[in-house]
């Protein structure tokens, strides 16, 4: 059975985080020697959640500023981008938890000593970490023709595997990856929730959500309950629209409604 990967990005690395530093903290690497063991995990709980803050905000960056970027390098691209940030970080837990060592060492051979053993982990952390949701996104995109990938073709719909239609029924962000569903099927990209609404300018839709984006023409009912509403979609999980669209988005349904009644 293929893997669905339906596990939301946020948990997924929240679960990865708590893994990755109860690992550590029960191997017990020299940079946390002589720790006890609840020391160790606060230890690793900061290494590693630290960089992972960095990391996300560094692919939200890429993904929004270069979306033209391949899935890989963009993943790439953010991984160095956010260990390179993590160095100065790194360079002050060090004073936290100083290490005993053979002697003082000049602050260049610090720096150049910290960078260079910081950027390569954290960058293939952070591709293994990717990995199983970008192989899964090449795997359903099924080699799409590279020469459909031309300047002319907005990047979003480039992403799209072909075998799920174009019929958009919703757009839902994962971070830095984008759920989308038409009437064929739904796919998981890595695309900017921000840049797909603005490609999609043209097309009868709505933002209803900061991560949550639908298409007029399939909206089966916009349900109350209480100060809250959710909108039920002809394909896909409903989904929350915030207070702030409530009134645009009933006003645009019953509008679409008059004209498909006309």
């Amino acid at each position: 059975m293929k893997p669905s990967f339906k596990l939301p990005w946020v948990t997924y690395l929240l679960a990865a985080w708590v893994l990755l530093t109860v690992l550590f903290a029960a191997l017990a690497p020299s940079a946390s020697e002589g720790l006890s063991f609840a020391g160790r995990v606060v230890f690793w709980a900061v290494h590693v959640g630290l960089p992972i803050v960095l990391l996300q905000l560094a692919q939200v960056a890429v993904s929004r500023f270069a979306s033209r970027l391949s899935d890989w390098v963009s993943v790439s691209t953010s991984g160095f981008l956010g260990a390179l940030a993590f160095v100065p970080a790194a360079r002050g837990l060090d004073a936290l938890f100083p290490e005993d060592d053979d002697g003082p060492e000049t602050w260049v051979a610090a720096w150049a000593s910290e960078t260079t053993s910081t950027i390569v982990p954290v960058m293939l952390v952070w591709v293994a970490l990717n990995a199983p949701r970008l192989l899964r996104i090449a795997e359903t995109a099924g080699g799409a023709p590279s020469q459909e990938r031309d300047n002319r073709t907005p990047v979003f719909w480039a992403k799209v595997p072909r075998d799920i239609g174009r019929d958009l029924v919703s757009l839902s962000a994962e971070l830095h990856y984008l759920r989308v569903h038409t009437r064929d099927g739904n796919a998981l990209i890595l695309y900017s929730f921000g840049n797909a609404v603005e490609e999609l300018a043209d097309l009868p839709g709505l933002q209803v959500h900061r991560s949550h984006w639908v298409a007029l023409a399939h909206i089966k009912s916009i349900v109350r309950r209480g100060d809250g509403a959710t909108v039920h979609m002809s394909d896909g999980p409903p989904l929350p629209v915030s207070r702030k669209y409530r009134k645009v988005l009933n006003n645009a349904h019953k509008e679409a409604a008059v004209i498909r009644a006309g």
